[in-house]
């Protein structure tokens, strides 16, 4: 397959829908990538490629963007920095469960045969998980991030 000339959304298409928007953004990003030789792959990782950085497009917009505003506006974060630290923390951690959701939907890309990921941690009781710090702790060398609620 040649997925080099795949046909982009309209725009009209893109307007109705963040997650359709998000992909063909992600898609123009990595022809232009493509285009400029910024990075080199064979035909049938783009898929791969495709499906990971659209994933890591959504989390971003539907956690991250409002999580980094709401964190510094409640103080908990000093500035801007420490809040984009946190994020890349946050990132790394995440990274290993996108690629494989990405390669899951690699593998089934109209949504057939995909499934929830086994579940990582032991369940937990609402209650207890509302009083649960997300923060990372903070070491003698991080700056202070402000004071939580």
């Amino acid at each position: 397959k040649r997925y080099d000339c795949i046909p982009l959304p309209t725009e009209s298409a893109t307007a109705s829908n963040p997650h359709t928007m998000i992909a063909a953004e992600v898609a123009k990003t990595l022809i232009v990538q493509r285009e400029a030789t910024v990075w080199s792959s064979e035909a049938s990782k783009i898929p791969g490629i495709f499906a990971e950085a659209v994933c890591s497009a959504l989390v971003e917009r539907n956690y991250f963007a409002k999580a980094r505003q709401s964190l510094i506006s409640e103080g908990v974060f000093a500035n801007y920095e420490v809040a984009t630290q946190w994020q890349t923390q946050l990132e790394e951690s995440l990274q290993p469960q996108l690629t494989t959701l990405a390669a899951r939907l690699e593998k089934h890309p109209d949504g057939k045969g995909l499934w929830a990921p086994n579940r990582r941690v032991k369940k937990e009781r609402t209650s207890d998980l509302l009083e649960e710090n997300l923060l990372p702790a903070r070491t003698s060398n991080q700056p202070s991030v402000g004071t939580s609620r």
